[in-house]
Parts: C-alpha cells; structure tokens; sequence
C-alpha cells in the first residue's frame, strides 16, 4: 500500500514538476514521452445516456467496453487522463472496475452526475490499484506558459479569461458551441475519445487564427 501511494505521489511530481498541482499549475511530466489527456461525460454504467445523446450503442455494455478500448488506444501507462466530471453512474466498486482497466494515471473533477465521488476518494487508498487524484471542481493550470482552467460546466468568463487563457468543461455533450477560448471536451465531441490537451489547445487557437482571417479579408 505504501509502495502505490509513493508511487502516485512521484508521478504527481514527476507531472507537476516543480509546481504544486492544487495550488494551481500543471507542469511537464519528468517522463518526455507521457502525455495530458483530457475528456468527460463517459458516463460508464449509464444506461439512459445511450437514449438521451443518441449515443452509437446497443447496450450500456457495448458502451463501456467501447470506451475503455478507445482509451486504452490512445492512452499509453505513463500518461496523465483528467477526467472533467461525469464519470461514473454506480458505486465505489464500479468505479474501482473501471478505473482499474484504463490505461496510465487519473485526476478527477465532479460533475453533476458523480455520485459518491468525494467519498470514493477518502478510501481509495484501500485499492492497491488504483492511480488516481480527486481535484478541485474548478482548477486552475499552466500548459506552455498558458493559464488552463477546467471545470465540468462551462464558462464563458473566468479569471485572466482576457489574458488568454483557455476553459475545457464538459456537461453540455456537444450541444454548445466552442467559444474563442473555451470548448467541451466531452466524448459525444471526440468520438468517444480521450483528447490531447496539445489538440485541444490548437483546436481553439487554429479557430481564433481563422476567425481573425475572416475578418482582415472582410473589414468594416
């Protein structure tokens, strides 16, 4: 049990190098070749959520199975996930299920739907698996000298949200539009798939790059 906790803690740090990860920043990972991922609103073991985003599965099973592939994929074990919220319908052990069969390390937010999720927590030191930290419901990071702010709902107006910044959330399942510096990173936008913070960040840029295209070709 010591060994995992040293374990999660030197890869915190080894991630967060340098900084301290709740008190604000998210460094670069001592390992060059772990990644940032970020994703929410899997909704594992949620059976109506297949009927209320028309999501491409026949069962709750197919669904999760689906998931967990499609991470494990992508997601190599010296990568980071942050999961924004949404992650689970079911109890303590159900998450240890899944949490157990996906690939690399885990920081969590609450969502509106997890749970339990606080309370997961204060006991996970009791599964020798698991590799997981529970942050904030709003936290705050440094990307490449970029301030990042995640939340599981979005905002549209944060702290330094004019000294570009960027918001990741989740909860609206792709049905609000990205802004010029925030966006949903929930899989019913990613095809069911984690994505890299690196993408995500281009995603907004390569946007805001156009839109100032568009409008230098058409001024007033």
């Amino acid at each position: 049990m010591e060994i995992l906790i040293q374990e999660i803690n030197l890869a915190q740090k080894n991630l967060y190098r340098g900084l301290q990860s709740l008190k604000g920043r998210l460094p670069y990972s001592g390992n060059k070749k772990a990644k940032i991922w970020l994703t929410a609103d899997e909704h594992y073991h949620h059976k109506n959520i297949i009927k209320y985003q028309n999501r491409p599965f026949s069962s709750v099973e197919e669904m999760d199975k689906a998931l967990i592939c499609q991470h494990n994929n992508l997601v190599k074990p010296e990568d980071w996930t942050i999961h924004i919220g949404d992650f689970l319908f079911g109890s303590k052990e159900q998450f240890v299920a899944v949490v157990t069969q996906l690939n690399g390390y885990h920081a969590f937010l609450d969502g509106s739907h997890d749970y339990g999720l606080q309370e997961y927590f204060q006991n996970l030191e009791e599964n020798a698996n698991i590799k997981a930290v529970l942050l904030p419901k709003l936290f705050e990071f440094k990307y490449n000298q970029r301030k990042i702010v995640l939340c599981h709902y979005a905002m549209t107006k944060w702290w330094a949200s004019h000294y570009d910044s960027l918001h990741f959330h989740g909860h609206s399942h792709g049905k609000l539009a990205a802004g010029k510096n925030f966006r949903d990173v929930g899989v019913d936008t990613t095809n069911f798939n984690p994505i890299l913070i690196d993408d995500a960040i281009a995603s907004l840029d390569d946007a805001k790059m156009e839109e100032m295209e568009k409008q230098s070709e058409n001024p007033e």
